[in-house]
């Protein structure tokens, strides 16, 4: 009976030391993907399918850093990380309706963006219209154009 005992024992203390590590893995990003799969559906584009969607007209955005920074700072298009932003001058492409965000989550200190120029007329964001990124997303908005 004392050794069902033991065995029982170290059976139940190595199923609570696997449960914390597993719960330890969700405070990471990359090791969370794997654990579930809802995870990897979550902030994708509802139009990234939709061949009518592709086709309509786009705007291509040209985004300034004021300061050189290295990486870690992304431009979200409705909630997707699409495109890398480098310290010089970066075009993101984007459709009426878009919702446009800054992910800084990644990068621990403050960068300063504008934007610089756009192919085509937008009500907003403006030209020249400026966010602070401080290590978090910020909003820049919806984006709309000029009709």
């Amino acid at each position: 009976m004392e050794k069902f005992e033991r065995k029982l024992s170290v059976a139940l203390m190595t199923t609570l030391i696997l449960m914390v590590v597993s719960q330890a893995f969700l405070f990471f990003y990359s090791d969370h993907m794997p654990l579930n799969r809802a995870a990897r559906l979550e902030g994708q584009s509802l139009h990234s399918n939709n061949i009518a969607w592709q086709q309509q007209a786009h705007l291509v955005l040209h985004i300034e850093a004021q300061s050189p920074y290295s990486g870690g700072v992304y431009a979200m298009i409705n909630g997707e990380r699409r495109v890398l932003l480098r310290s010089e001058d970066t075009l993101v492409v984007v459709y009426d309706g878009d919702i446009l965000e800054i992910d800084g989550s990644d990068y621990q200190g403050t960068v300063v963006l504008t934007i610089k120029d756009a192919d085509r007329i937008i009500e907003q964001p403006e030209i020249g219209q400026k966010l602070v990124v401080t290590g978090r997303i910020e909003k820049w908005g919806k984006i709309e154009f000029k009709k």
